[in-house]
C-alpha cells in the first residue's frame, strides 16, 4: 500500500532494480556445456573466435593457445556468443602471460560481431601467415541470414523486439552482408585479372592492390539460406531449429 500511494517510491524502486539488470536471457546453460566439452588439447585445427570489449572498444582474436586453461578458454567462446542486451558479458577474460601478473586482461567482453561482424580478414590473414600459396586454400562462408531480410508483421514489437530487430535483424545483418558483397566484388575483380593474364591479355608481372598492399583472389564457397528460412534469430524452438538444419543440410 506504501508504495501503491507513493509513486516517486516505486519509481526509485524499478531504477533501482532496473541499473541492476545485465541482460534478458541466461546463457549459463551454454556455459555448462562449453565447461564440459571444450578442452584446449582437443583441437586439431586452427580456430579463432572474435570477442569486444565494452570497456576499450577495441576487437580481439582468441584462439586455443591464447589461454592458460580450458575455463579460460571456455569464458572466450562464450563471450563470443553473448550478443548485448541478450546474454550477459563476461566479466574478464585473461590472456596468458609468463607470469600472473603479466597476463592481459580485457573485461566486461561480449559477441566480436558488434565490431567486426563477417570476420573474412582474420581468415584471409591466416592464411597468409602460413602460406603464400592462396590457391591451396578454399574459404566457406556459412552465412546465416540471407541477402534479403524478410518481412516480420507477426512479431510484436515491444522495447525487447524493437531493440533487436533494429539491432540485430536489420543493423548487423546490413552491415556482414554489405562486407560480404565487397570481399566478393574485390575477389571476382582480382580473378578477372589472374584469368587474363594466364590468357596473355595482361603482363604477368600486373598486380591490383588497396591500400599500398597486393590483392590476392580466393576461391570460395558461399552457403546461405533463402530469405525467410531461419526465422529471427532468438527463434530457438525445436520445429525452428529442425527447419534450419534441414535447410542447411540441403544447401
Amino acid at each position: 500500500l506504501q508504495y501503491l500511494f507513493n509513486r516517486p517510491a516505486l519509481i526509485r524502486e524499478v531504477m533501482a532494480n532496473f541499473n541492476q539488470i545485465r541482460s534478458l536471457a541466461d546463457n549459463r546453460p551454454l556455459y555448462a556445456t562449453l565447461q564440459r566439452v571444450v578442452r584446449r588439447s582437443d583441437f586439431r585445427v586452427p580456430f579463432q573466435c572474435g570477442v569486444v570489449s565494452l570497456v576499450d572498444a577495441n576487437y580481439y582474436t582468441c584462439r586455443p593457445e591464447d589461454f592458460a586453461s580450458d575455463e579460460d578458454l571456455c569464458r572466450a567462446i562464450l563471450a563470443s556468443t553473448a550478443m548485448p542486451i541478450v546474454w550477459e558479458p563476461v566479466q574478464e577474460l585473461r590472456w596468458k602471460g609468463s607470469s600472473a601478473q603479466n597476463a592481459t586482461v580485457i573485461r566486461e567482453v561480449v559477441d566480436g560481431g558488434i565490431r567486426t561482424v563477417s570476420p573474412l580478414g582474420d581468415v584471409v590473414q591466416a592464411i597468409k601467415d602460413e602460406t603464400d600459396e592462396v590457391d591451396d586454400y578454399v574459404i566457406y562462408i556459412l552465412n546465416c541470414n540471407s541477402w534479403d531480410l524478410p518481412a516480420d508483421a507477426n512479431r510484436k514489437y515491444h522495447l525487447t523486439n524493437i531493440a533487436l530487430r533494429a539491432l540485430d535483424d536489420i543493423a548487423i545483418n546490413e552491415i556482414f552482408n554489405d562486407d560480404l558483397k565487397r570481399y566478393l566484388e574485390i575477389n571476382e575483380l582480382v580473378t578477372q585479372v589472374r584469368n587474363a593474364q594466364r590468357d596473355q591479355q595482361l603482363a604477368p608481372d600486373f598486380r591490383l592492390t588497396l591500400g599500398g598492399k597486393v590483392l590476392k583472389c580466393f576461391r570460395t564457397v558461399l552457403v546461405q539460406p533463402e530469405p525467410g528460412e531461419v526465422g529471427h534469430t532468438l527463434d530457438s524452438s525445436a520445429a525452428t531449429i529442425e527447419r534450419r538444419r534441414t535447410a542447411g543440410y540441403l544447401k
